[in-house]
Formats: structure tokens, sequence, C-alpha cells
């Protein structure tokens, strides 16, 4: 583009997630520095036009393909439009009839649209100005008619299409999880979280408002604070997670002074704040029940040859830990003691020995002995941690089964006993 233009035109992000989350995004502002639009078709269930080697597709397409990308340059002095390829440059047109993209000459009204918002729904109609014909997506190919021969009613109209933002994710990285205690602050156009499984981002964008993405460009979350001057966003040392315009409160987690003390982006897609023993404080409630978590908050990693650990909390390293018996059979991390500081537990092990010692494991990976026990029976063929039930498991022959759970002090109380 010649001219810097900014035009505004209805924008709507419609997700599907699992057929509960939907949401969408009006009058957003699109230029010739920021955004792209997919030209997605809701009849078609969002098939987008896209070119390859100068033909017009018509397929279902991600934002990441460039073929699909599309930039909106307004007509000066008009409410017309044009609509420009990013992959290839070239321009839709009706110059020979039928629906082309290539290149066009100045002042051509075959390659001028208008977009015509359709009453009640976030979409458009996008007519021609030169022929007075509308795109239509009602087949599996993409034409440009008149109405009256497109076979429009009430329950089928291919002429129906949504101009779908790309985010354009700013640059960087986001981490996975962040204490209270490092709290930061974020301006507009950065990513704020980052799930390790790449899946989910958390960005607060351009246009002020925090959103939450899977797979780069699905949104399933927002702030809803979109357009309303935006300046900062705070994850406070007072536990909330707050977006603020200059001093005033935009949007906010409210949950100021409830023991909040990390807040972390799940590989579930659920951004969860959580206390220092990992009960949820505030979250997003958007948890991908395909996406199964795979790491618990804290995990140890034991070296058994060298005598170390390495503890690791939401996949960024703790504390390294040496000097450990390299006689543990197994070492856990056993759950959450619910004393004056909420520390996580982690247990250690020694089947010959028939012993077991208990530590707590503070914020920074400090660990403490809180209780031992010399007389663990040599009948135990298996000792295990069952994390859904938060179950110390003994198992001794002919399947029995002794479950323990442990004290807000760390001592291990006998809860049942299974004979299977």
């Amino acid at each position: 583009m010649k001219n810097k233009v900014i035009i505004l035109i209805i924008a709507v992000i419609a997700v599907h997630m699992s057929g509960v989350y939907s949401q969408s995004i009006v009058g957003s502002n699109i230029n010739e520095h920021g955004k792209y639009v997919q030209i997605r078709n809701i009849y078609s269930k969002f098939k987008s036009i896209y070119i390859d080697k100068g033909e017009i597709k018509y397929h279902k397409t991600g934002f990441n393909d460039q073929r699909s990308n599309w930039i909106i340059e307004k007509v000066n002095g008009t409410n017309y439009i044009k609509i420009k390829n990013r992959k290839e440059g070239t321009y839709l047109n009706v110059e020979n009839g039928s629906l082309q993209c290539s290149e066009i000459q100045p002042g051509w009204h075959s390659a001028m649209w208008e977009l015509e918002p359709i009453t009640g729904e976030n979409s458009v109609r996008i007519k021609n100005r030169w022929k007075g014909t509308y795109l239509d997506g009602l087949k599996d190919s993409v034409r440009c008619d008149h109405q009256e021969n497109l076979g429009i009613s009430k329950y089928v109209d291919g002429t129906k299409w949504q101009l779908y933002i790309n985010p354009l994710r700013p640059p960087g990285t986001g981490a996975v999880a962040l204490h209270k205690e490092n709290g930061k602050t974020w301006t507009p156009n950065e990513i704020v979280l980052e799930s390790f499984n790449k899946r989910f981002s958390l960005i607060f964008q351009e246009d002020g408002n925090l959103v939450l993405y899977k797979d780069e460009h699905k949104m399933v979350w927002s702030a809803n604070c979109q357009n309303k001057g935006a300046t900062k966003l705070v994850y406070q040392s007072d536990g909330n997670f707050v977006v603020y315009k200059d001093k005033e409160v935009l949007w906010a987690a409210n949950c100021h002074d409830k023991s909040g003390d990390i807040i972390v982006l799940q590989d579930d897609g659920n951004l969860v704040i959580y206390d220092s023993c990992f009960s949820i404080v505030w979250n997003t409630n958007t948890i991908d029940p395909k996406i199964r978590l795979k790491q618990s908050p804290v995990s140890v990693k034991y070296d058994k040859n060298k005598g170390c650990g390495q503890l690791t909390k939401y996949y960024a390293p703790l504390k390294k830990h040496c000097g450990w018996r390299k006689t543990w059979d197994n070492v856990y991390i056993v759950g959450c003691l619910h004393n004056s500081l909420s520390e996580t537990a982690i247990l250690f092990y020694d089947k010959t020995a028939g012993y077991i010692e208990i530590y707590s494991i503070d914020n920074l990976g400090n660990m403490n002995l809180v209780s031992s026990y010399d007389n663990i029976s040599k009948d135990v063929i298996k000792l295990s941690y069952a994390e859904r039930t938060k179950h110390i498991v003994l198992k001794y022959n002919n399947n029995y089964y002794e479950l323990y759970n442990l004290d807000d002090e760390g001592n291990m109380v006998l809860t049942s006993k299974i004979q299977r």
C-alpha cells in the first residue's frame, strides 16, 4: 500500500470448543501494519478463500497458511475496499466476468467491493462495485453472481461471510508459569504465558484485550476489554491478575488476598492461579477434554547412581539436591502438607531397609525432614503413590493393600486396608 489506511470492519472470531465456548470480537481495526483476515463462509462451516498458484481455492485452512490471509485496503473517498492476497499480492476482481485473483489497474471497479453488514448477525455480504454481484460459497467453489441466481433462502445462504482476524502473534515467547513474588507488568502486544506443549498462548493484544488462544488462532477465552484504552496487564504481589487503563481497572481475576501464589497456563488449556498448595484460586475453566496433563505442579527426577534429585515446578528447574542415598528405591511427590506454609511433600522409600523419609519442600525448593519410619514391613512388595486419590499405597502378597494419607504435619495415617 502507498498510503496508510485504517478501516473499521466487522470481524468475527467464532470458536467451537466441544460445542461450549464461542466468542466474537466486533469492531477491530485492521491496517497495513497489523491484521490480516481470513474470508470464511458461514454456510460451509467456515471454509476459507485462498490462492494456490494463481487459482482461487476454497477449503478450511489455518492462519499459518499465508495463501488464505487477505489485506483489506480502503478505496479513498468511498465506502469500498480492495481485497489483496498476502501471499501473491494479487486482488480479487471480476474484470473478465468471473471471479479471479490477479494484478489490477488503478480505478478498476471490478476489484472494488462493498461490505454489507447483515442485521442481527456478526457477518457480512461482499458485493462487487462494478457488477453488483455477491461472493457466494454455497458449493465446493467460490463464485460471484446476482442474488436472484444464488438460490438464497431462509435456511440456505452462501453469501454470508466472516472476516476472521488473525491476531498476529507478537514476537518472543512466554513463560509457562509466573510466581507472584516475581510479579510482572506487560504492555499491549505481548505474549504473557505459553503452555509447555506450545498449544496454548495467553496474549495481551494490541487492542488491549487479554485473550487465550489454542493453536495460535482459536480463541478459547477472552477478558472482553478490547478497545477500552488498556495500558498494562499486571500480575500483582497480592496474587491478583489485572488489566489497567492507567489506574482504572478494566478487568481483574478478583483474587487479591486469596492466597494466590502462582499463575500457570497448563497444557490442557486452562489458565489457573494456584495457592502454594496447588489448590485453585481462580481459573478460566477452559480445559480441553482431549488433553491430559502429564506432570504434577512439582515433580522430581532422581538419579540413583549419583544420589542427586532435580526438583521441577511447572517444567522450570526449582532446585537440585545431591547427597541423597543411593539406596532409595522410590522417590515420589506425595501431595501437599496443609500446614501454615502449605508446602509440598516428597517421600523416599528404601525397600531393603524397610525405611521411609518424608520431607517438606518450600517454594524455593528447600527440603526439611518432617517424619521418618524405620519399621516398614519387609513383606511390602511395592510402594506407589495414587495421584488421583492422594494415597500412599503399600502392596503386600495375596493382593493385600494398605492406604495411607499424610496429615498436616507430614505423618503417615492409615486410612484403609483392602483385600482383593
